[in-house]
């Protein structure tokens, strides 16, 4: 399959070549470009934008119809560290020297180092692709950017690390937690200067996301030995089916049984990518579940608790205020007079 070049040293370049690829409708605001296209090959939207030569972001949210290669190519290339997270879908990458693509995978992380023939990138076909690559001069941000020393000395130690590898490529562990970072630049309602403003706060936070997601594969690069690419799948497949079911009934044996994955590997898994217990990740998910109940149902915390799977409401009460600091009904009544 032949792939489509595209210059990296232009944003608009970049968005005229994907414009003339699939048609569309290409609009421009903030210096921030937008393609929606309706093709036969991919349908849905396209943004990015460059903020100077120090950072720029791609995020696509498509429907993939026929698989897409292509390849970025820049002057400056191992320059550059390009940070790249899948949401939904799953994303191929190669250096051009490389034969053999490698899968970045749904709630999986990446941070590559490409060498001067840039970098090779292929969207499979798909129904719902989500993902976003982050493009990053360390050298010439971290000039610019001087508000958090510990975050930029992290990023330039990232940067030294990888600069010392030619051509290196580093494939994180999975963590659903990234998608609500990336979820936050589409859920932006302002416009204009304002939601620029927004935007650029949003693309740095989901740097530093990033960024710390890095140096924590690195902390558990041991204790992740002994589960398989397919098995960390299973785990955010678990966890992604309790934050969407929060009020069904539980246990380690029906999970177990369910997902086909033992017992110590599935409490593992959670406690290496999500930090929690299963059975702290499920009350962790119905107490969220159950705040997001209060702020948009027009409905008592009796309820609540019954309609999120909570035993009983002294112990719902008990566990929200350790999160919230402050008792349900407490919160509940602050709502309302907010919204007076």
């Amino acid at each position: 399959m032949k792939s489509s070049i595209l210059n990296d040293n232009d944003i608009n370049e970049i968005f005229s070549l994907l414009l003339k690829r699939f048609s569309g409708e290409l609009t421009s605001e903030q210096g921030e470009f937008q393609l929606s296209t309706l093709s036969e090959k991919i349908k849905g939207t396209i943004n990015g934008k460059s903020y100077s030569n120090a950072i720029s972001f791609i995020k696509c949210s498509i429907r993939v119809h026929q698989e897409f290669q292509f390849k970025i190519a820049s002057d400056h290339c191992p320059s550059f560290l390009y940070f790249v997270f899948c949401n939904q879908g799953n994303l191929m990458h190669r250096n051009p020297t490389e034969s053999a693509f490698s899968p970045i995978y749904q709630h999986q992380t990446a941070v590559i180092k490409p060498n001067k023939h840039g970098l090779e990138f292929l969207i499979p076909k798909s129904p719902n692709t989500q993902l976003i690559i982050l493009k990053i001069h360390p050298r010439l941000y971290l000039k610019k950017e001087k508000f958090n020393y510990k975050l930029n000395q992290k990023l330039l130690n990232i940067y030294q690390e990888f600069d010392a590898r030619e051509d290196y490529s580093h494939y994180g562990n999975y963590n659903l937690k990234i998608g609500d970072y990336f979820n936050e630049i589409d859920n932006i309602q302002e416009r204009g200067s304002i939601k620029d403003i927004m935007l650029e706060g949003r693309i740095k936070l989901l740097l530093a996301v990033l960024i710390k997601q890095y140096k924590d594969d690195l902390k558990n690069r041991k204790k992740i030995k002994g589960l398989t690419t397919h098995e960390l799948k299973t785990i955010t497949a678990v966890a992604e089916h309790i934050k969407e079911n929060p009020a069904a009934c539980y246990s380690i044996k029906k999970l177990t049984k369910t997902f086909v994955i033992s017992p110590s590997k599935l409490q593992k898994g959670f406690k290496i990518l999500y930090n929690r217990t299963v059975a702290d990740y499920i009350k962790n998910v119905r107490v969220e579940a159950a705040e997001n109940m209060i702020k948009n149902r027009n409905c008592t915390i009796s309820e609540i608790v019954y309609d999120i799977g909570f035993s009983s409401r002294s112990y719902f009460s008990k566990i929200f205020k350790e999160k919230y600091k402050c008792s349900p009904k407490h919160y509940q009544e602050k709502l309302k007079l907010s919204n007076f």
